[in-house]
């Protein structure tokens, strides 16, 4: 595998000529939430008790290998790629092979394992991201007065909500919020699939980013 990726304004292979040899983008844990009572074969799940179920963060790791013509140019590599990387705080993180999506984390630790010669090393690096994959690009959609389908692709979203000229009040999940010209962040979340939205007043356009693992 070789591949490279962009964070903090800079891309791994354009502005430092490293891709990565490997990379493991490992997947969220459920948080799970139980329950037993003494006499009780197994236990209740209590997991969504708050309407949806909550994921850990996830750990993505990349390994560079560097080969240097002497000891002084590998370190001075190994400390240009850290100096980057180290920075990254809270920021996407868009991998070359997962087009229109991205990671939003931080750098969290570094490992350099340095061949005997002083002239290679594989400098890995792992960072703290957010269980999901979040799309580039928002998806939106005009509600008009009545009900309306919102369909989420994947998993529960947060959504925003403005409308263009008026004011509005958006119903769906048993809540009731205000909407006028200024954007606000609905509540409850979009589930995942169809959800039902009621509209009374002017046209509201909901917009949210599509979350996958």
């Amino acid at each position: 595998m070789a591949g490279g990726f962009s964070a903090h304004g800079k891309h791994s292979v354009t502005d430092f000529g490293a891709c990565y040899a490997s990379r493991n983008t490992g997947v969220p844990s459920k948080k799970s939430v139980t329950a037993t009572v003494p006499y009780m074969s197994g236990f209740y799940d209590l997991s969504d008790l708050y309407g949806g179920v909550a994921f850990e963060n996830r750990e993505v790791t990349y390994s560079f290998d560097l080969l240097e013509d002497t000891p002084e140019e590998l370190q001075a590599a190994k400390s240009e790629l850290l100096a980057w990387l180290s920075q990254i705080n809270d920021e996407h993180i868009s991998d070359d092979d997962m087009s229109g999506r991205h990671f939003i984390g931080s750098f969290d630790s570094a490992s350099f394992d340095e061949g005997d010669e002083g002239l290679s090393g594989t400098l890995e690096v792992t960072f703290l991201c957010q269980p999901f994959l979040e799309d580039d690009e928002a998806t939106t959609q005009t509600l008009t007065e009545g009900s309306n389908t919102v369909t989420v692709e994947g998993q529960p979203v947060n959504a925003y909500a403005v409308c263009e000229s008026g004011s509005a009040t958006l119903t769906f999940s048993g809540s009731a919020q205000a909407v006028t010209t200024t954007q606000i962040r609905v509540s409850p979340q979009l589930k995942s699939g169809e959800n039902t939205v009621t509209v009374s007043g002017s046209p509201v356009t909901l917009s949210w980013y599509e979350l996958s693992m």
